[in-house]
């Protein structure tokens, strides 16, 4: 089976992956593509909501950001603005038109059975930011180095990516999980994300993606991937004696809206790595470890979940190459 047909099923079945746009407006606003094109994102950006309102870049209005050198099937083509409508792994969504590829589905099929680095800090290449855990095709590795294919606008270049900057899929172990922290730690917190910055479920998505598992893009999907409980109507002590039993790194904690890693007690609190905006009136706006108990987040816990990598990684992973660490 052809792999741009394996990256359809994907895009199919994982079904809980955020969908915005083509419900939002009418159907003589764009041009269906029959059959549809396949193309690779040459500059990452935010899919769009609702092209049809007067500020379509305003924040309620944009949503998921798109790493560059992503996969993408190109459906819809809109009739007077510059979008097409995408689908990828993770997210459907308008998407600029002049920041994607058209590539013929031969080079799909060969991007997609290319084995991946991630970006374990971002580079710039050509004038477009990748920031960490963007996935790059490799065609060779070297000592130091690994040569990847990079799309551009005038076509195919490899690169050569020193091995201090990225890095092949990672087994899921607790000394991993602790060194990701050590990436994204202090990073801004964006909405949505984008080049710089991370959302709660962004930057959960993006960690585990090091592991080479396909997280879904939205908080309540993620923590409902996990085996969790639910703990609305649990007291404090309740909560903390299941937090006491929980394992550190491999525990999402939940209530609406937002999503945190579990890492473990400290002291008298239980500590989170996670990219959190405010606290009540209070801003934070970005990545780091925050306890539970003095910042009040304790009490709004709704769901606690364990993540099975070894289950995730068989049923989600879209691709299944060797793990090795860093």
């Amino acid at each position: 089976m052809p792999n741009r047909i394996i990256f359809s099923l994907i895009v199919l079945l994982v079904s809980l992956n955020l969908s915005y746009g083509q419900e939002n407006i009418p159907s003589s606003y764009y041009e269906t593509i029959d059959p549809p094109l396949y193309g690779i994102v040459i500059k990452g950006d935010n899919v769009i909501i609702n092209t049809e309102i007067p500020d379509i870049l305003s924040k309620k209005n944009i949503a998921s950001f798109v790493k560059p050198q992503t996969l993408a099937i190109i459906t819809s083509i809109h009739k007077s603005l510059p979008y097409v409508y995408i689908e990828t792994e993770s997210i459907r969504g308008w998407f600029n038109q002049n920041y994607i590829q058209i590539i013929s589905p031969e080079e799909f099929d060969k991007i997609f059975n290319l084995q991946k680095i991630l970006l374990i800090k971002p580079i710039l290449i050509d004038d477009v930011v990748y920031p960490p855990a963007t996935k790059l095709p490799i065609l060779k590795e070297y000592k130091k180095s690994f040569k990847v294919l990079i799309s551009t606008s005038d076509g195919f270049i490899e690169k050569h990516i020193n091995k201090k900057l990225a890095t092949k899929p990672l087994k899921p172990r607790l000394s991993n999980l602790k060194m990701l922290t050590k990436i994204f730690n202090k990073k801004p917190y964006v909405w949505a994300n984008n080049e710089e910055g991370w959302d709660c479920s962004g930057l959960i998505q993006d960690m585990f993606s090091f592991f080479d598992i396909q997280l879904p893009r939205n908080s309540f999907d993620q923590i409902n991937y996990s085996d969790s409980i639910d703990v609305s109507d649990r007291t404090l002590k309740d909560k903390e004696k299941i937090l006491r039993q929980s394992k550190p790194y491999f525990t999402f904690i939940y209530f609406p809206g937002h999503i945190m890693l579990y890492t473990g007690k400290r002291g008298k609190d239980y500590l989170t790595f996670q990219a959190l905006s405010r606290i009540d009136e209070k801003k934070i706006g970005y990545v780091g470890f925050f306890p539970l108990k003095k910042t009040g987040l304790l009490k709004k816990v709704t769901k606690i979940g364990y993540i099975s990598l070894n289950k995730l990684d068989k049923k989600y992973s879209s691709l299944n190459h060797p793990k090795e660490d860093l």
